[in-house]
C-alpha cells in the first residue's frame, strides 16, 4: 500500500560542538622521552563530530615556552565504544605563536544512541596511566537533532564506464585508471543531454582524488549526487582535452547514463493477521538486491528485527541484518526475479492497525504497507456435510477465518481401516472459503486429493504433505465418515493428523445411483474430440444412424463416479475393473452363422471369430465440466480393432454385474440396450434441384447420410455462361442448402450442379459415393415452382408408430394453385387444391395403420411433382437361439417361405412333361 509522501530529507546526525578545559597538572616526577608540562598548564580540547560518528579533536596550549612539550593520550573509556585514528598527539611551543595544536581523530560507535545521549572520552597526560595518573574527561553531547537511519549506502561505483541507469538519490562513484597517472585528471564535467548533443547544458563538476583519500578504492575516484537530476533524461561525461582534436583514453570520456526513478512495493500478504500470528509481505523492486530501511511509530529498531529477522533466520532472504533505536536495515535482501517474499511474525502484538514504512539506502524508492492486527484465532471450519456416491469424486467446502492456509483429515484409520490428509496454503490474503476434493474412487492414492478447479487460484495443495491409506481395493464403501479440519498437520504417526483440530464434520459416502438411458449421437468424420473444448465446439447431433466413418459417441446419462475419469488408467480399463461392460451384436448376420459380439472387456474377448474387443475412450475427462453424463466415443473401424463394423444394424447393451463393486447385490443389476444402424456415406442432390429459378437468393438443398455439420462444397458450371460456387453445412435430417445469386442470368440456361463432400478422401469409399453432379436449367423467378417432399418409414414393426410427412412448397416468384393428393393402400386420404403464395408451404402428417403385418403403398401427387413408396409393417422377431425346436421350425419356416417359388418351377415342368406325352399320344 503507498501514499503520497511528504516532503522529506534524510535525517542528518547534528552534533553540537562541545568545548572544554582541562588541567593538566605536572606530574612530580619525570618520565623518559616525555616533557613535562608546566604547573598549571591549561590545554584547551574542541571537539567536533560529523555526520559519520567522527571526532575531530583540536587541542591548543597557550602557555608552552619556545620548544617545550606535552604529551596527550585520547582514548574512550568503554573501547567498545570508539576506535582511534591517531592515540597520541605532542603539543609543541613555538617562539613565533601564542599557543601550540595538534588534532586528533576519534571515530565514535553511534549504535543505540537517542537525542541527547552522551559519548564519554578520556584524555590523559601519558601512556603509563593508572587510576592515580592526573586524567581529564570530557563528554560530547548529541544535541537535540536526529539520528540519519542506520545505513546509508552511497549507491553504485562505476568502474570504467556507465554501464547502468542512476536512480533518482543515489550518490554515484566513478574509478579509472586514467584519471591519474600521465593523463591526470582533476575533474569530470557533467552535462544533460546525450554525447552527440552540440550545446549541452552543464550540470556539475566532478572532482577527482586520488585513491589515498578512499578506504576501499586503489585507483582515483570521484562522486556526485543524482538527487537534483531529472528522471527519465541522458546524462554524460566529459573530461578536458590538452589537444586539440585528441580525446582521453578513459572509457568515461563521452560515456552516457539515463536517470530513473526506483519503484519500490511492498505490500502484506494478507489484510489482517491474528495476535501471535504471521503474515507474509512481498517486495517488488526492479533491481536483483535490496538494502531497505525499516521504521514504524509503533515498534523501535530491535522490536523490527524480532518481527522481520529474529523469530525464523532461515525464511528471511537477506544475509545480513542491522538496527538502530528506530530503525532495521534490511541488507542483502535477496530478490530473485524482482520479488521477495517471507514472514513478519506478530508475536505479542496487541491488536490495532499497524503501518510500517520502507525505502532504499541509496535512493529515494520508498513504500508503506498497513496491516491489523485483530483479537481472535485463526480456524478452518467446514461449511457443510461433505457427501456424494460410491466411485464419486466429492467436494469438501472450507470456510477460512484469518487463516493462510490449513489442514483436512478423513477418518481415522483404526476405525474404517482408511485415513486421508492433506495440508494447504492460500494463494491470496483475501481466501476466506475454498473448495478441496477427494476420490473416493481411489481411497488408497495420495493424488486422490486434489483442488476444485474454480479454486486453483485461491488455494493450493502442498505436495509433501498429502497422505491416502486403504487397506482394501476399490472404491470406498458407504458410510459416514469423521472429517477434521485444523491449522496444520501432525506428522508423527505413519498417517499424519490434523494438529490442531478447529471443527469436524461428516464425509458421508451414499449408494450409486444407476445409469438411466444410454443413447447413441454422431459427429462429423475427422471431428476433434480430444477435450471438452473440442467436444463442445463439434456438432454432436443424438440419432441412432451414422455414415461408416463418422465418429459415434455412446453416452451413459446419470452414470456418476467422476473418480473414474480422475484414474491414470484409460476410462475402458476402469469399466472393466469396475465389471461394467458395453458390448455389440449384429442384428443381422446372414444365413448359417453365428451374430459376431464385441464388448469393452478385454477379457470377455475370446480372441475367436465370434467375441471381438472393441475399444472406448472417454471424450473429456476434467471434473469442470462433467456434469454426470460420460460420454464416450466407440473406435469401430479396422484401423483401431482387430473385426470392423461392417454396415448394418447393431445391439448396443450397457450392464453392470453383481460383480460390481458399484452395486451392492443381484437386485441391483443393471442392463440397458439401445441399437444404432452403420449406413454408406452418401452425398446427393434432391430431385428439386433439376429446376433452379433465376433469383439473387437460389437455394439447391440435398441430401446425405454423413453428420450434421459436415462442410458440402457444390458449383455451378455453364459453359460460356457462368461458373459459381457456394458452400452448405449439413442439418440435422441429413440436408444441406446452398444459395446462388442467378438474378443476373436469363430463364432456359442449362447447367451442371455439383456437390463434393469436403472430407470425402477420409471416407473408405469411392468419392462418387460422396459426390453428386445433376442437369438443371434456369426457369423464370417470376413463375412458380412447386417442390414436393415426402418422407415415410420403410420398415416398422406392428404397433409401432408411423406416419407419411409431405411437404409442398412454391419456391417461386409468382402464386399458384396446386392440387393435393394423398393416397394410402389405395385409399385418398388428401385430395384438395390449395393456393400457394411465392416462398409459401403447405404440410400435412398421415398415420399409417400398424396394427397387423402388411405391406402398405403411398403416393403423394402435388401439380406435375409425385412420389411413392411402401411400408414394411411385420412382427418383431423372437430371439430363439436357446430352443432347438424352435430352430427346427423357423428353418421348416424358411424352407416353407422358400417353397412358392420352387412350386411354381416344378408345376411349369410338370405342365411341360404332361403337353409332350400328349403330343407323343396324338403321334
Amino acid at each position: 500500500m503507498t501514499r503520497e509522501p511528504p516532503y522529506r530529507e534524510k535525517a542528518r546526525a547534528v552534533f553540537l560542538a562541545a568545548i572544554m578545559v582541562v588541567s593538566v597538572v605536572a606530574m612530580s616526577a619525570a618520565f623518559a622521552g616525555t616533557a613535562v608540562a608546566a604547573d598549571n598548564t591549561t590545554v584547551e580540547i574542541t571537539e567536533e563530530i560529523d555526520e559519520d560518528g567522527n571526532i575531530e579533536a583540536n587541542l591548543t596550549n597557550g602557555e608552552l615556552d619556545d620548544g617545550e612539550n606535552v604529551t596527550v593520550y585520547v582514548t574512550a573509556e568503554d573501547e567498545d565504544d570508539a576506535e582511534l585514528a591517531d592515540e597520541d598527539v605532542a603539543l609543541e611551543g613555538d617562539e613565533d605563536e601564542d599557543e601550540a595544536t595538534a588534532s586528533v581523530k576519534l571515530t565514535v560507535d553511534t549504535d543505540g544512541l537517542d537525542d541527547g545521549d552522551d559519548v564519554t572520552v578520556v584524555v590523559y597526560e601519558d601512556d603509563e596511566h593508572s587510576e592515580q595518573a592526573d586524567y581529564a574527561v570530557t563528554t560530547f553531547n548529541t544535541g537535540d537533532g536526529e539520528f540519519e537511519q542506520d545505513y546509508d549506502d552511497a549507491g553504485p561505483v562505476w568502474d570504467g564506464d556507465a554501464d547502468s541507469p542512476a536512480y533518482i538519490g543515489q550518490e554515484i562513484t566513478i574509478t579509472d585508471d586514467e584519471f591519474e597517472g600521465e593523463h591526470d585528471v582533476s575533474s569530470v564535467i557533467l552535462y544533460e543531454g546525450p554525447a552527440s548533443l552540440s550545446d549541452p547544458t552543464h550540470e556539475t563538476s566532478i572532482e577527482i582524488h586520488d585513491a589515498d583519500e578512499h578506504d576501499d578504492l586503489t585507483t582515483a575516484w570521484g562522486t556526485f549526487e543524482t538527487a537534483d537530476l531529472e528522471p527519465g533524461e541522458a546524462y554524460h561525461f566529459y573530461i578536458d582535452e590538452d589537444d586539440e582534436g585528441w580525446e582521453h583514453p578513459s572509457d568515461f570520456h563521452g560515456a552516457e547514463f539515463w536517470t530513473d526513478e526506483e519503484d519500490l512495493d511492498v505490500d502484506f500478504q494478507r489484510n489482517t493477521v491474528t495476535e501471535d500470528g504471521e503474515a507474509e509481505i512481498k517486495f517488488d523492486s526492479e533491481r536483483e538486491e535490496q538494502y531497505i530501511n525499516v521504521t514504524s511509530e509503533d515498534f523501535d529498531g530491535e522490536d523490527l528485527y524480532e518481527m522481520f529477522v529474529d523469530h525464523d533466520e532461515d525464511s528471511y532472504p537477506g544475509d545480513a541484518d542491522h538496527y538502530t533505536d528506530d530503525v532495521l536495515t534490511l541488507k542483502n535482501l535477496n530478490v530473485n526475479d524482482n520479488t521477495s517474499e517471507f514472514y513478519v511474525n506478530f508475536d505479542g502484538v496487541d491488536a490495532g492497525e499497524y503501518e510500517f514504512e520502507f525505502e532504499t539506502t541509496d535512493s529515494l524508492a520508498w513504500d508503506n504497507a498497513t496491516i491489523e492486527v485483530v483479537d481472535a484465532d485463526e480456524s478452518v471450519d467446514f461449511a457443510e456435510q461433505s457427501s456424494g456416491e460410491v466411485g464419486d469424486v466429492i467436494d469438501i467446502k472450507l470456510d477460512l477465518e484469518y487463516a493462510e492456509g490449513g489442514a483436512v483429515q478423513i477418518s481415522e484409520y483404526d476405525e474404517t481401516y482408511f485415513q486421508a490428509a492433506v495440508e494447504f496454503e492460500a494463494e491470496d490474503h483475501n481466501v476466506d472459503e475454498a473448495v478441496i476434493q477427494f476420490n473416493a474412487n481411489n481411497p488408497d492414492d495420495e493424488e486422490s486429493w486434489r483442488v476444485h478447479p474454480d479454486y486453483d487460484d485461491e488455494i493450493g495443495l502442498i505436495d509433501d504433505e498429502k497422505y491416502a491409506n486403504a487397506t482394501f481395493d476399490g472404491a470406498l464403501g458407504v458410510h459416514d465418515y469423521t472429517m477434521f479440519a485444523g491449522q496444520g498437520l501432525n506428522e508423527s504417526d505413519a498417517t499424519p493428523v490434523v494438529d490442531p483440530e478447529t471443527d469436524t464434520e461428516f464425509f458421508s459416502v451414499h449408494e450409486r445411483t444407476p445409469v438411466t438411458d444410454v443413447t447413441t449421437s454422431i459427429a462429423p468424420i475427422d471431428s476433434s474430440l480430444d477435450d471438452y473444448d473440442d467436444f463442445n465446439e463439434t456438432t454432436v447431433t443424438e440419432q441412432s444412424e451414422v455414415a461408416d466413418g463418422d465418429a459415434l459417441l455412446v453416452t451413459l446419462e446419470d452414470f456418476g463416479l467422476s473418480g473414474v475419469l480422475q484414474s491414470e488408467n484409460t476410462v475402458a480399463d476402469e469399466l472393466a475393473d469396475g465389471h461394467i461392460d458395453i458390448s455389440l451384436v449384429e442384428q443381422d448376420p446372414g444365413p448359417n452363422v453365428d451374430a459376431q459380439t464385441w464388448t469393452i472387456n478385454e477379457t470377455d474377448a475370446d480372441g475367436d471369430d465370434d467375441v471381438h474387443q472393441i475399444n472406448v475412450s472417454a471424450v473429456y475427462t476434467d471434473l469442470e465440466h462433467y456434469d454426470g453424463d460420460l460420454v464416450l466415443q466407440l473406435e469401430y473401424d479396422e484401423d483401431v480393432i482387430d473385426e470392423e463394423l461392417e454396415l448394418g444394424e447393431y445391439d448396443l447393451t450397457y450392464e453392470v454385474t453383481e460383480d460390481s463393486p458399484y452395486i451392492a447385490d443381484e437386485d441391483d443389476e443393471v442392463e440397458i440396450e439401445t441399437e444404432f444402424e452403420i449406413v454408406e456415406p452418401v452425398v446427393e442432390w434432391d430431385h428439386t434441384v433439376e429446376e433452379v429459378p433465376n433469383a439473387e437468393d437460389a437455394e439447391v438443398s440435398g441430401t446425405t447420410t454423413t453428420a450434421p455439420g459436415s462442410e458440402i462444397s457444390t458449383d455451378a458450371r455453364s459453359a460460356g455462361n457462368f461458373t459459381e460456387a457456394a458452400d452448405a453445412i449439413v442439418e440435422e435430417g441429413g440436408t444441406f442448402t446452398a444459395t446462388y445469386d442467378f438474378s443476373d442470368q436469363d430463364p432456359g440456361i442449362e447447367f451442371e450442379l455439383g456437390a463434393y463432400h469436403d472430407d470425402r478422401s477420409s471416407y473408405d469409399y469411392d468419392n462418387d459415393k460422396l459426390e453428386d453432379k445433376v442437369d438443371a436449367v434456369l426457369v423464370d423467378a417470376e413463375e412458380p415452382l412447386i417442390n414436393l417432399h415426402a418422407n415415410a418409414p420403410g420398415e416398422v414393426e406392428v404397433g409401432d408408430a408411423a406416419a407419411l410427412d409431405v411437404t409442398v412448397s412454391n419456391d417461386g416468384g409468382a402464386a399458384d394453385d396446386v392440387n393435393i393428393t394423398v393416397t394410402i393402400d389405395g385409399e385418398d386420404v388428401k385430395d384438395d387444391s390449395t393456393t400457394l403464395d411465392p416462398d409459401e408451404e403447405w404440410s400435412d402428417s398421415f398415420d399409417f395403420d400398424t396394427s397387423e403385418e402388411a405391406d402398405i403403398s403411398w403416393e403423394v401427387t402435388a401439380g406435375d411433382n409425385e412420389d411413392s413408396g411402401v411400408l414394411n409393417v411385420e412382427e418383431e422377431a423372437v430371439d430363439d437361439d436357446d430352443d432347438d425346436s424352435t430352430d427346427d421350425d423357423d428353418d421348416d419356416d424358411d424352407d416353407a417361405d422358400e417353397t412358392p417359388g420352387l412350386g411354381v418351377a416344378v408345376a411349369v415342368v410338370a405342365l411341360l412333361a404332361a403337353a409332350m406325352l400328349a403330343l407323343r399320344r396324338q403321334d
